[in-house]
């Protein structure tokens, strides 16, 4: 996806009614029969079979409509580029603060960050939630776009706006994204703010300076090994995982559900607990956002495109930098303290007592409390 004209904005609304049907459908003739002798492994092997069919017959019945209705109620816009866009849902407020713009990752959407941008807003800040390039509800990516050049897709979509100034929040591809626009755009960005490290660590082991670094690198290490397969195959097998995703409703459900059960802090209680903190209602909603959005195959290219990009950080983010540092991340840790700083201009460090991967989901309160702070800063 590559910038060849002004990007030009389009109000829209929301409509999965029709591919909703046939998501149905698929679902509801998935061959069960075919896992009868997998319903006694537990969580060991992934989902087990009685609760993903228990999950999946309650998403059929879930009211979509109302949902879609809510989100019909905001403010969609698309950010056109020739025949590919941008979605964003925009939240304008009543002050002339810098707009905040809040970035997820996978397997997240948009929605994941709707409650705190609509809390953001109603104490006067304009928020700016956009999806990435291939996710719901954005245009369909076809190639390898890393988060460098959405970073530049979304400074685009800002600009277009009319904003002049901002602040960028994000964890997981947002924020890498967040670093990349503090990169790009040191003028007009006030602040990142990072629930993830974004592009710091990347370097290897002979390049850090501390035993605390080199030890922190062999952790991370065996933490990818164990947790980082995911990544491996969304990246190295892009088009043929994408070819079974875009084929399976059920099978989407399993890849998503897993990652969100297994990347949340259940606090002890597993993957039971982790499903109280997320709900089962926002599961639904994000795999029918995937599914009858048909983006599930779509969002994978953000993998293979950030290998294509430049991975390193290519020089220190001069930007006040704060880092929100949930402690329990399964499989990317945060590096030291110190590692960090060469490579950001922190100004900020919480290190909440719980939390592993999706802050705004698990720490709510504690994140809307922490941006309204560093914003203030």
């Amino acid at each position: 996806m590559v910038l060849t004209r002004v990007m030009e904005l389009e109000l829209f609304k929301i409509s999965l009614d029709k591919t909703w049907t046939n998501i149905s459908q698929r679902v509801r003739t998935f061959p069960w029969s075919a896992f009868d002798l997998c319903t006694d492994q537990g969580w060991a092997y992934g989902l087990p079979t009685p609760w993903l069919h228990n999950f999946c017959l309650e998403w059929m019945v879930h009211d979509w409509t109302t949902f879609q209705r809510y989100l019909n109620e905001l403010e969609h816009i698309k950010g056109h580029t020739g025949s590919e866009y941008i979605h964003a849902v925009h939240f304008r407020g009543r002050k002339a603060n810098p707009l905040l713009v809040l970035l997820h990752g996978w397997p997240s959407t948009f929605i994941e960050f709707l409650p705190l941008a609509a809390r953001l807003s109603e104490i006067g800040y304009s928020v700016l939630v956009p999806a990435l390039p291939g996710y719901p509800l954005s245009s369909f990516v076809r190639s390898p776009v890393g988060p460098r050049e959405t970073a530049r897709l979304i400074s685009e979509f800002m600009k277009a706006l009319g904003y002049r100034a901002f602040i960028a929040h994000g964890g997981d591809w947002g924020a890498e994204v967040s670093v990349w626009l503090g990169l790009l755009e040191p003028e007009i960005c006030r602040g990142v703010h990072l629930a993830m490290r974004g592009l710091a660590g990347n370097e290897p082991e002979c390049e850090l300076h501390t035993l605390e670094e080199r030890e922190w690198k062999r952790f991370a290490a065996n933490r990818y090994s164990k947790g980082g397969l995911y990544m491996e195959l969304q990246t190295r097998e892009t088009l043929t995982f994408a070819y079974a995703l875009a084929d399976s409703p059920v099978g989407t459900a399993a890849w998503i559900c897993d990652k969100f059960l297994r990347w949340t802090d259940g606090r002890g209680g597993g993957p039971e607990a982790a499903e109280a903190i997320l709900t089962r209602e926002f599961l639904f909603h994000t795999l029918t956002l995937f599914c009858a959005g048909e983006r599930a195959a779509s969002s994978l290219w953000m993998y293979p495109g950030y290998t294509a990009e430049q991975q390193r950080i290519p020089h220190r983010l001069e930007v006040p930098v704060a880092i929100f540092a949930l402690p329990n991340d399964p499989v990317f840790p945060w590096p030291p303290r110190s590692l960090l700083e060469r490579h950001y201009n922190i100004t900020r460090w919480t290190q909440p007592a719980y939390g592993a991967h999706f802050a705004a989901l698990e720490t709510p309160d504690l994140l809307y409390a922490d941006l309204i702070a560093f914003c203030r800063s």
